[in-house]
C-alpha cells in the first residue's frame, strides 16, 4: 500500500537550465508517484522545494499539462491527472494495437532471438521486486514492453509508442504495488514470449489481451491502493 499524500520535497536545482531541469524533475516525481494521481501540485511549494523562482515551475507545469500529466481546474488549482479506469482502458486500447503490430513484425523477422532478450526481462522484474528494489522491478516491466516494440524494427511504431510511455509507466508504478501483481505480470509476459517462440500470432495477441485485461481487473480490485472514482463519475 502507498499513502495517498506526499511531502512534495524535491531535489534542489542548481543548473543554469532551470526550465528544463524543473520540467524533468517534476515529471519524474509524477511518474514515480512522489506526487499521487489527483494530488494538488502547488507552484509556490514546488518552487520553494526546488529553491528556484516560480517562472520555471510555471513553464514546467504548462508542458506537463500539454502532455496530460497534470490538469488545471478552474478556481481550484493544478492537480496530477487522475488515473481513471476510463483513461487506462483508452490507453490500453491503443497500446494493444501497437504491441500486436510489433509482435507481427517480430514474427516476420527473428522471433527466437527476440525471445531471448525478452525472457531475460521477464525474470528480472520479480527478482528485483523480491530483493526490495521496487523501482528497478517496475523499470524491468516497462523495459519488457518497450523492448518488444523496439525489436519490431519499425521506427514510426517506436516513436508513436514513445508518445505515451510516461503514462504507461505511471500506470505500471501504481499496479506494481498491488500484491502479487509483479509475479502475475511476469507469468503473463512469459506466455506472450512462448507464443512468439512458437510463431503463433493469434496466441500472442490473446495472451497480450489477457495481460492487459488482468491489469485492469486488479486495478479495479485494488482497495486502498488508489481511489478509483473517476472525475466524470465512472467507476
Amino acid at each position: 500500500m502507498i499513502a495517498g499524500t506526499t511531502s512534495q520535497e524535491l531535489p534542489i536545482l542548481e543548473s543554469r537550465h532551470l526550465k528544463d531541469e524543473a520540467y524533468k524533475t517534476i515529471k519524474t516525481a509524477i511518474i514515480r508517484l512522489d506526487f499521487w494521481p489527483g494530488e494538488a501540485v502547488m507552484e509556490g511549494k514546488l518552487a520553494r522545494s526546488l529553491r528556484i523562482s516560480k517562472t520555471p515551475v510555471r513553464n514546467a507545469l504548462v508542458r506537463l499539462e500539454q502532455e496530460g500529466l497534470v490538469e488545471t481546474r478552474p478556481f481550484r488549482g493544478t492537480f496530477v491527472t487522475p488515473l481513471t479506469v476510463r483513461r487506462i482502458r483508452e490507453i490500453f486500447q491503443v497500446r494493444r494495437v501497437l504491441e500486436e503490430l510489433a509482435m507481427q513484425l517480430v514474427l516476420a523477422s527473428n522471433p527466437r532471438v527476440a525471445a531471448e532478450h525478452l525472457l531475460e526481462l521477464v525474470d528480472e522484474a520479480p527478482a528485483q521486486f523480491h530483493a526490495g528494489q521496487l523501482q528497478a522491478s517496475f523499470d524491468a516491466i516497462r523495459e519488457f514492453h518497450e523492448e518488444l516494440v523496439r525489436l519490431s524494427g519499425n521506427e514510426w511504431l517506436i516513436k508513436v509508442y514513445a508518445t505515451f510511455a510516461d503514462h504507461l509507466s505511471r500506470i505500471r508504478n501504481v499496479c506494481g504495488h498491488i500484491p502479487g501483481r509483479v509475479e502475475k505480470s511476469a507469468e503473463e509476459h512469459k506466455a506472450i514470449v512462448e507464443a512468439l517462440v512458437a510463431g503463433n500470432q493469434q496466441a500472442a495477441n490473446s495472451h497480450l489481451g489477457l495481460h492487459l485485461d488482468s491489469l485492469i481487473q486488479d486495478y479495479l480490485q485494488a482497495d486502498g491502493v488508489i481511489s478509483l472514482q473517476a472525475a466524470d463519475g465512472e467507476n
